[in-house]
């Protein structure tokens, strides 16, 4: 099993704090106020361990997972023309993505929600050649580093997206059985997504705007993440809508314990709902990621997903704002029947 060592964490999250102090890091912290995420290993993990971490609102990486198995196309064979220099990833990307990305650059300014702005637009096949080449850099100039949420691989690379490999572990999410169950599925964010991040970009730390879990799974560099489960914040006080506001006012939130992962190449990175996280790119770092609700039979339904949807249905009954929209879905999560086989 890996093993982080204390100095790294501690020279890692040092450095973090020297280059981005207007964001939620915490003081230089003593071992006892930091721990590291539990890591997995791939052959040995069970539905019911995976079940655990869920029930008892932990992170968790999954490791040693095969190749031809990992979320990044695995059972998928990429090749390129003889003649084509560079990584056959990259080039099956640019060949089969559309559209254009959205190109973020990192800011101190606060109350930007994960500490980024917009900076502009490329072509989805200039932005890989230019990253591939390591020209991006010479495009911007000074402006990076830069970070793209390339919206949803199954709009972007209609080729590709059903080579994506879903953890076994997560396949109950209600995305991906809604169609077949005639269910409205009202979250926005449904499909996996592709986030590019040049080295050393810092995403503030933010809890995501659906109510859901989710998974990431590095596809090319390595990214560290920085989180606080829910059950913790609201143990020091702090409600899950305060946090999703923590942008606006971080201070209160700065001395809260933190949990360390890095994620490489391959691995799978599990977030608790309404988890609190940061992510710095230790290099130059791609990874698909995905917001979940889980409605399998073989794992609980996340109580902490249940409690926001009724809390949100409360306050909007209390604004007087007529039917609220994930009724149907909050029904298929608290009825034992409709959970997916």
């Amino acid at each position: 099993m890996a093993f982080v060592s204390q100095r790294q964490i501690l020279i890692c999250l040092f450095l973090l704090r020297l280059r981005y102090q207007a964001y939620v890091l915490p003081e230089f912290l003593q071992p006892s106020e930091w721990r590291q995420v539990e890591r997995r290993m791939y052959a040995t993990l069970t539905f019911a361990e995976v079940a655990e971490f869920r029930r008892t609102d932990r992170p968790l990486v999954i490791t040693g997972i095969p190749p031809d198995q990992r979320p990044c196309f695995g059972g998928m064979t990429m090749t390129k023309p003889a003649n084509v220099s560079g990584d056959p990833f990259y080039y099956t990307l640019a060949r089969y993505c559309r559209g254009l990305l959205r190109l973020e650059r990192m800011t101190l300014e606060l109350g930007k929600r994960k500490g980024s702005t917009h900076y502009g637009n490329t072509s989805f096949a200039e932005f890989v050649k230019m990253w591939e080449s390591d020209d991006l850099q010479k495009h911007v100039g000074a402006t990076g580093p830069l970070y793209s949420e390339a919206g949803s691989i199954r709009e972007r690379c209609k080729h590709l997206w059903k080579h994506i490999r879903h953890p076994a572990y997560f396949t109950g999410a209600v995305a991906l059985h809604a169609d077949a169950q005639g269910v409205d599925y009202t979250m926005r964010d449904k499909d996996v997504l592709m986030y590019w991040s040049q080295r050393n970009f810092f995403q503030a730390s933010h809890v995501d705007v659906t109510f859901s879990e989710l998974w990431s799974s590095v596809c090319r560099g390595k990214k560290w993440y920085y989180l606080t489960p829910a059950s913790v914040y609201e143990a020091h006080g702090f409600t899950v809508a305060q946090a999703r506001k923590l942008h606006e006012n971080p201070e209160p939130f700065s001395k809260l314990p933190l949990w360390v992962a890095p994620v490489s190449e391959g691995e799978v990175l599990y977030v608790p709902a309404g988890c609190l996280h940061a992510v710095w790119s230790q290099v130059d770092s791609m990874n698909l990621i995905t917001n979940f609700i889980d409605a399998g039979s073989l794992s609980p339904v996340s109580t902490s997903i249940v409690r926001m949807f009724r809390e949100d249905a409360a306050r909007h009954a209390l604004e007087g704002g007529g039917r609220w929209q994930h009724e149907e879905l909050l029904s298929w999560l608290t009825n034992a029947s409709r959970q997916t086989q």
